[in-house]
């Protein structure tokens, strides 16, 4: 009956531990998605900023709300979790998901972004 007690306690301390280091892990920001006119009015601004600095070939990092983009920063303690390469002349990102490399619109792109 003590062995047992004493495994149930030890358990329950590791999975205690492994909450509160969670709960200070960076990959959980952006875990629940932004909404409203504020957020609007940020994806807005990335847009201006990337339409009028942007160029081909740049680097769009980014923490997204699909669920890959979940697993990728929670498991790395991550700010960011995914990355598209700008098209800027069709105004367009690439990037590579779970069925291959797609083509992504940079309105739809933003709009999946908890941060660029």
């Amino acid at each position: 009956v003590k062995a047992s007690r004493i495994k149930y306690l030890v358990k329950a301390i590791l999975c205690l531990a492994m909450l509160l280091g969670l709960g200070g892990c960076a990959g959980f920001h952006g875990a629940i998605r932004k909404t409203g006119p504020e957020y609007e009015a940020e994806i807005q601004s990335w847009q201006r900023a990337i339409e009028g600095k942007g160029g081909n070939g740049m680097w769009l990092v980014t923490r997204g709300y699909r669920g890959g983009d979940n697993l990728v920063a929670i498991s790395t303690c991550s700010y960011f979790s995914h990355v598209g390469i700008l098209d800027h002349d069709r105004n367009v990102v690439i990037e590579s998901l779970w069925p291959g490399n797609v083509e992504t619109p940079l309105g739809d792109f933003l709009r999946i972004s908890h941060r660029v």
